[in-house]
């Protein structure tokens, strides 16, 4: 039976189990092919294989050459000037939200960006977004219950996921978070102790969909 890994991905950090043809060594970097394409990530450990359907698992395509490197690179690079774009247009008009991080796609072109807010119209921000980056963007709002739905072209009322042009939600929806003694939505804290469990996990995530050769 073809080994299954745990392998971090993402600028999230995910992690998920993947089918392999051979074996890899822990460290080492691979290409995958999950839900969002293909896309890096680090293999982590072995895991038990209990029987799932390959259909529920990830499948790490081979070990990741210089040139899906590169290719990762750039759209890491591409998602940085998109979410210093982002962050301008934002101000300008005047959006009560902070934008945290952002991914790029090939093909189509497509910037993910994770984002908190609660209760603001976000439309403006991703039609001028998406005009100036000449591509789909997709908000996943984190501070949002999954319950809320998911708005269409970042609609500020949906809640969870905003997308234009995208048809859908482009990363999934957040779980709720729980609420401050005074009322207020807890994410400040929540998300504040999430990055440091974050920056000692023990692997970098890359850009996702990468092309598969």
């Amino acid at each position: 039976m073809p080994p299954v890994y745990l392998v971090g991905y993402g600028i999230e950090r995910q992690f998920a189990r993947f089918r392999a043809e051979r074996c890899f060594e822990r460290g080492e970097q691979v290409l995958l092919r999950t839900r969002r394409g293909a896309e890096l990530g680090i293999v982590l450990a072995v895991a038990p294989d209990v029987g799932e359907p390959d259909e529920q698992l990830g499948q790490i395509v081979r070990h990741a050459s210089a040139e899906d490197q590169a290719h990762a690179a750039q759209l890491l690079d591409e998602a940085r000037a998109a979410l210093a774009i982002a962050e301008k247009t934002a101000n300008e008009l005047g959006l009560a939200l902070e934008l945290l991080d952002a991914e790029a796609a090939a093909d189509p072109k497509r910037i993910i960006f994770h984002v908190l807010y609660d209760d603001v119209d976000v439309r403006p921000l991703v039609s001028r977004v998406s005009t100036a980056c000449e591509a789909f963007v997709d908000l996943v709002n984190l501070a949002q219950p999954a319950q809320s739905g998911c708005g269409s072209c970042g609609s500020g009322s949906g809640g969870g996921c905003g997308s234009c042009g995208s048809g859908g939600c482009g990363a999934g929806c957040a779980a709720p978070l729980a609420k401050t003694a005074t009322g207020e939505p807890g994410w400040v804290e929540y998300f504040s102790e999430l990055r440091l469990k974050m920056d000692h996990r023990s692997f970098v995530g890359q850009a996702s969909n990468l092309p598969v050769r």
